[in-house]
This record gives structure tokens, sequence and C-alpha cells, in this order.
């Protein structure tokens, strides 16, 4: 994807604001990380275009995934996700991962102010996080987790994990959890 295309255009047509936050959405092998940040300084878009990214996958005990990224120079942040989050038809289940096969990241920067997008980039995840991240969101998809699925509970849990790691460093080191560094995506002739 040129992400020429993206930047400086709306991340959603006829929205011009946005509430702050980062939001990570899989569906099928299509992954995506959309930050929304206030104030977007000329740095921010460097980081999100072209600095250093890394990721971390964790899944609490009840299946919700954690998913963890951090730009060079900034802290870990978190974007805890759900396929039962998503409208049912976009519910897709992930792709079994051969070895060796990775999966991309789409990110993208918008301004909370105008809903313009800043910085857009494709990353590439390790091999080791690619297969975690279908493996935590096909769990998603089992019997018992959506038959005991609802947002209060979602949210209930989530808060739950916050209370046992309130900074999103400290998943970075819980048990289980896998971390890569992105990296650039070979452009597609």
């Amino acid at each position: 994807m040129r992400h020429d295309h993206l930047v400086g255009k709306l991340f959603q047509e006829g929205r011009t604001s946005w509430a702050p936050g980062g939001f990570f959405t899989m569906v099928g092998s299509d992954c995506r990380l959309d930050l929304f940040w206030d104030n977007i300084s000329q740095e921010d878009v460097w980081r999100v275009a072209n600095g250093k990214v890394s990721f971390g996958v964790w899944y609490s005990e009840e299946r919700d995934l954690f998913f963890l990224y951090r730009f060079e120079g900034c802290h870990w942040s978190d974007a805890v996700f759900s396929a039962m989050t998503l409208p049912e038809d976009r519910r897709i289940r992930p792709p079994f991962m051969h070895v060796s096969e990775k999966l991309q990241v789409m990110l993208t920067l918008v301004s909370t102010e105008t809903g313009i997008i800043q910085a857009a980039r494709t990353l590439t995840f390790s091999h080791p996080l690619s297969k975690k991240l279908c493996l935590a969101v096909d769990k998603h998809f089992y019997a018992s987790y959506i038959k005991s699925w609802s947002y209060a509970a979602f949210a209930d849990r989530v808060a739950r994990v916050y209370e046992k790691y309130p900074l999103p460093e400290m998943l970075t080191k819980a048990q289980g959890c896998i971390l890569c560094t992105g990296q650039d995506a070979l452009p597609q002739v």
C-alpha cells in the first residue's frame, strides 16, 4: 500500500476530531494500529514514519489480548483487543502461521484535533510474534470464550489485569509475552 495516498487525508471521511488513544485491530491477517494523538510534533511524525518500533503480544488467562508497542524514545503503550469487539461481519479468524511466515501491521498516526493522518507505515512482525498473535486471536473464536463474552465482563477482566500490571512495561515482562522489533515491509511492486 502506498502511504503517500493516506498522509494528509482524513482518517474517516467527514470526521475531524477524535479522542486520544491507540487501537489495535486484527481481521484475518490484516493488522492495524491506529494512533490518535494530541499536539503531534514533527518528532512524533518521524518516530511513527521512520523510527524504531518495538512490539509485544501478551494475553491473559481469560484470553484477552494486550498488544504492546513502543516508539523510539517513548515508553511502552498498549491496546487491548478482542475479536468480539468487532462487528460480526469483520470477525475473521487469523491464519495458521507456517514456519517463517510473518504478519504485517499498518500504522497510522492521526491528529485528534483535525482527524488528518500525519504518518503511515507498514511494518513486519517477527515469525514468533506473528504466530503468538494468531494463536491469541484464534482463542477469541473458541465457543467457551464467545459464550462467556460481554462488554461488561471484558471491561472487568481488563481492569483486573491493569490492577496487577499498572504500566504497559510490566506486561512486557509478564510470562508468555513475546517481543520483537518491527521491520519495514518491502514495497510491493
